[in-house]
């Protein structure tokens, strides 16, 4: 490897340097409550402070009337900013929604029904699969199943979101000591491999949990 400094560049055949996008701040949907007096607090305080508003959840809750994923859309595009859904059908190294065909049925249909009223710029399909990935190997195929079936859907209901898994990092790198009560493996990247035609890869971080 030879490492090429700017003063060793050659102006006539050098290629410009990229530009890197501006780094987008978001923040989760997180009110003190959502009662009248403590809601308006929270978007007070995230006004013009926030590129983007999240929220996480099961798909389960997907298609609930007035719905937390509907509401992130709604908030999101009314105050300019870009909206994340995050949906999982697992917490951690744990299925949490049974996916057997007529379960993987019903949460299409869902997905379908919500995509045909909000388009979010950014949607999560699986939350933290590297660790059901170790956990539960079958359940990460089922998972990595449903993603396949659903992505075309978003693909032809919201064409301009932007679709992605998330990964727990501490996990990814074998740091599974400290509060995870585990020990030290080698890192792991695979998990990642099976999510090939994302746009973005997510990764969710805890380094308090492994490091003083």
């Amino acid at each position: 490897t030879v490492a090429v400094t700017a003063g060793d560049a050659d102006p006539s055949t050098s290629e410009p340097d990229p530009v890197r996008p501006t780094p987008l701040v978001g923040v989760g949907m997180t009110p003190r409550s959502y009662s009248a007096d403590d809601f308006p607090v929270f978007l007070g305080e995230i006004e013009g402070r926030s590129d983007l508003l999240m929220h996480a959840g099961g798909w389960g809750d997907l298609t609930a009337p007035g719905s937390a994923f509907e509401v992130v859309v709604t908030l999101a595009r009314e105050r300019e900013m870009k909206s994340v859904v995050v949906l999982s059908p697992n917490s951690g190294g744990t299925l949490t929604t049974a996916l057997d065909e007529a379960t993987v049925t019903s949460l299409l249909d869902s997905l379908r029904s919500f995509l045909a009223s909000n388009q979010p710029e950014y949607l999560g399909l699986a939350n933290e699969v590297n660790m059901l990935a170790t956990d539960d190997p079958a359940a990460f195929e089922a998972v990595v199943a449903l993603w396949q079936r659903a992505l075309p859907i978003v693909r032809e209901l919201s064409p301009a979101t932007k679709v992605f898994v998330t990964f727990q990092y501490e996990w990814l790198v074998g740091r599974r000591d400290g509060w995870f009560g585990r020990t030290v493996v080698a890192t792991d990247w695979s998990p990642l491999d099976r999510f090939s035609d994302a746009d973005l890869v997510g990764f969710t971080t805890y380094p308090s949990l492994v490091f003083d």
